[in-house]
């Protein structure tokens, strides 16, 4: 019991952080290459890095490499029921990005 209480909280933790959550939130729309989600956020590329390596190493998403270009997406399946119960729609993410994008 007390691993899954350990483990649920360091899901809550990753998924907590604002910026985090406006990736998870992007990501919702579908993969993503990291030169479509960088420009929606005001942020260098190794603090995106960072963010994403966070997640990933979490298994909430996950990349696959073409070429030169990383491509994400959200793997874990807790992410969508989490969203609608804190009452995040999808047609709600390009909201949350150009929010992100004019601040």
């Amino acid at each position: 019991m007390a691993e899954k209480i350990s483990e649920t909280a360091r899901f809550f933790k990753d998924i907590g952080n604002p910026v985090r959550l406006k990736i998870i939130l992007f990501l919702m729309e579908g993969e993503k290459c990291l030169c479509e989600i960088l420009p929606n956020f005001k942020i260098a590329q190794p603090t995106m890095s960072r963010h994403l390596s966070v997640l990933k190493e979490h298994k909430i998403i996950k990349c696959n490499r073409d070429g030169n270009r990383i491509f994400y997406k959200i793997c874990d399946d807790r992410i969508p029921i989490v969203l609608k119960a804190l009452n995040f729609k999808i047609s709600n993410v390009k909201k949350v990005a150009k929010c992100q994008r004019k601040n």
